[in-house]
């Protein structure tokens, strides 16, 4: 999906009191509250009276020399949210209460597919209504901020990207870890698993975080083998690898932040699915990310397999 406007612009700064003074609540609800839900609902039903849906869903002047948008078909919008959203209910306001998150959020990316800005242009008169122009930019990003303000007082560990989908957050320190990690290994499978863990563990999905997850395991296993490629030589090529690491401490460090890895991936079903294994809790799934995310970051890092940083990167989730 195509990029409205960079991310840092979609960032709700510290608005209210409470944020100034005493910090912002923390992102970690993974379960939109009531009142979350409910604003969020309130924002489409507010933006649809609005008219900021009227560029796609026109109400235009029945003159037919004014064929000018002057308002929103409210019922357009409808049949085409239930076509797309079909466990939504219509109207909104009988949903309060009943409506699952993906439901809910799946009507803030639908309506932020046309969301612009409306201004009123020329007076019809005989209809006592105004020609209606829109700013879709200035709309999408006021309508980002708008979620993303009530997505943070919420405390929901959940935001508004800059293409207007909704994606998971984790910890600040985990997002700022996966954003450095802009692999350049060499090995095109190595770089595909670990661009595709990095997108899949910011998913709102929960089945998509954990195959994220085990993407990022795979990374991990792969990198491993990869200085001293063949069979039965990845205990070999995985000690050529922390090699590259000059300080021994440290390289004691990471050996030993690897295999408590390693065997971490092996105890919950991240590579393994045998009916033993136990299944990885949704609730540690940021842990989980953490912990695999700092080892590749270290390793990729000491072995110059990272893209260069002073270079720019646009392919973050975050």
């Amino acid at each position: 999906m195509r990029l409205l406007f960079r991310h840092d612009d979609c960032v709700t700064a510290n608005a209210f009191y409470s944020d100034r003074v005493s910090g912002e609540t923390p992102r970690t609800l993974q379960t939109l509250p009531a009142a979350t839900a409910d604003g969020l609902l309130e924002l489409v039903m507010t933006r649809l009276a609005g008219n900021w849906l009227a560029e796609e869903f026109p109400e235009r002047c029945p003159d037919s020399d004014k064929s000018h948008i002057f308002a929103t078909n409210v019922d357009a919008f409808a049949d085409r949210a239930k076509a797309l959203i079909p466990k939504l209910q219509i109207p909104l306001l009988r949903n309060r209460g009943d409506v699952a998150d993906d439901t809910i959020f799946d009507l803030i990316e639908l309506a932020g597919r046309f969301v612009a800005l409306p201004s009123e242009g020329a007076n019809h008169a005989y209809y006592s209504h105004h020609a209606l122009t829109f700013d879709r930019h200035a709309g999408a990003k006021q309508y980002c901020n708008d979620v993303n303000e009530i997505l943070a007082r919420g405390g929901a560990a959940f935001e508004m990207q800059g293409e207007l989908t909704i994606a998971h957050i984790g910890p600040a320190e985990l997002r700022e870890a996966l954003s450095a990690l802009n692999p350049d290994t060499g090995d095109i499978e190595l770089d595909k698993l670990i661009e595709n863990g990095r997108q899949l563990v910011a998913s709102r999905q929960s089945s998509e975080r954990l195959a994220g997850i085990q993407a990022l395991w795979g990374a991990l296993e792969r990198l491993k083998t990869v200085e001293v490629p063949g069979k039965n030589q990845k205990n070999v090529s995985a000690e050529a690898l922390l090699a590259h690491i000059g300080s021994a401490s440290l390289r004691d460090a990471v050996r030993t932040d690897l295999n408590a890895v390693t065997a971490l991936g092996n105890t919950f079903r991240v590579r393994h699915h045998e009916t033993h294994i136990a299944e990885l809790p949704e609730d540690a799934y940021d842990y989980f990310t953490g912990r695999v995310v700092t080892v590749l970051h270290i390793l990729l890092s000491q072995s110059r397999r990272l893209v260069d940083q002073s270079e720019p990167s646009n392919n973050s989730p975050w």
